[in-house]
C-alpha cells in the first residue's frame, strides 16, 4: 500500500529542466587566435640584469710604499760616493734588506689579487697553473728581453775578454732563460739586477700551486705558516754566516776581497 504523506508536508522541488545539446550549426566558443605565419613572435621578457660582483678596493698606500723603496736602494747604490761616514753608510746601505720588502709587497699583490673577497679561497685566474705562470712572467720579460737584445753585445764583449767564449756562452743561457739566481756565484752576470726577475718568475711558477691552501687558512692558521717560513728563511742565513763566519760584514759596501769566499 502507498504511504499517504501528511498534509502538511512541503512539496517537492521541481529539477531544473536539462540543457538544449548544441545544434550542429550553433556556432562555438572562440578559440584563442594564433599569429600568422608571417607575424613576428612577441618579444621575450628582458632578463634580470645579474648581481653587481663587489670589486677590491685598491691600495693607494702600495704606491706611496713603493717610492720609498725605491728612493731608499737608488741612495743606497750612490751614498758611498757622497760621504765616507760609516753611520750614514751602514744606515743607507742595507739595500737587499729592503728589495727583500719587495718581494713581500710582490706578493701581497699577488695574493690580494688571486683569491677572492670576503671568502677563504683563491680565485679561478690561477687555474690552469701553467696559464697563470706564463701570464705574470709575459708582463716583464719582453722589455728584459729587449734590454738584453739591446746591450747584449756590451755584455758578449765583457764576457769574452775576461771568461772566455764557453762561459759566455753558459752565461748569455742563464741570463736569457732567467735560471741565474739559482747559481749564487754567477746571480749577477750580464745585466746584474735582472737577479730579481730570476727569483720573481719562479715565484710565480709555484704560488698558483701554494696559493688555493694558503687561501683557505684561517688567522691561526697563517700566523702559523709565517713562523714556519720565517724559521726557513733563517736556516739558510745563519749557516751562511756561520760556515763563512761573515756575521760583521755588511751587506752592500763589502769589498770583494774583504769577503772570505
Amino acid at each position: 500500500r502507498a504511504p499517504q504523506l501528511h498534509a502538511d508536508a512541503p512539496a517537492a522541488r521541481p529539477l531544473p529542466p536539462p540543457r538544449p545539446a548544441a545544434a550542429a550549426g550553433d556556432a562555438a566558443a572562440p578559440a584563442p587566435a594564433k599569429p600568422a605565419a608571417g607575424d613576428a613572435p612577441a618579444p621575450a621578457p628582458p632578463a634580470p640584469p645579474p648581481a653587481a660582483q663587489a670589486s677590491k678596493p685598491r691600495l693607494p698606500g702600495l704606491d706611496s710604499l713603493r717610492f720609498f723603496l725605491i728612493a731608499y736602494i737608488g741612495v743606497g747604490h750612490f751614498v758611498s760616493f757622497a760621504t765616507r761616514d760609516a753611520l750614514l753608510l751602514k744606515l743607507f746601505t742595507q739595500i737587499n734588506v729592503w728589495v727583500g720588502a719587495f718581494f713581500v709587497l710582490s706578493g701581497y699583490v699577488a695574493g690580494y689579487t688571486a683569491t677572492e673577497l670576503g671568502k677563504y679561497e683563491a680565485s679561478q685566474r690561477v687555474k690552469p697553473e701553467g696559464a697563470y705562470t706564463v701570464a705574470r712572467v709575459a708582463g716583464f720579460y719582453p722589455l728584459f728581453l729587449l734590454a738584453n737584445l739591446l746591450f747584449g753585445w756590451v755584455f758578449i764583449f765583457a764576457d769574452l775578454t775576461y771568461n772566455g767564449a764557453i762561459a759566455t756562452f753558459f752565461h748569455g743561457l742563464m741570463s736569457f732563460t732567467l735560471t741565474q739566481a739559482w747559481f749564487p756565484a754567477h746571480a749577477e752576470i750580464w745585466n746584474a739586477p735582472t737577479w730579481f726577475l730570476s727569483s720573481l718568475t719562479f715565484a710565480m711558477i709555484v704560488l698558483p700551486y701554494a696559493l688555493p691552501p694558503i687561501a683557505a687558512l684561517k688567522k691561526k692558521g697563517l700566523k702559523k705558516v709565517l713562523l714556519l717560513l720565517t724559521a726557513v728563511s733563517l736556516v739558510g742565513k745563519l749557516a751562511y754566516s756561520y760556515a763563512l763566519n761573515t756575521w760583521t760584514i755588511l751587506e752592500g759596501v763589502t769589498g770583494p776581497k774583504a769577503h772570505p769566499n
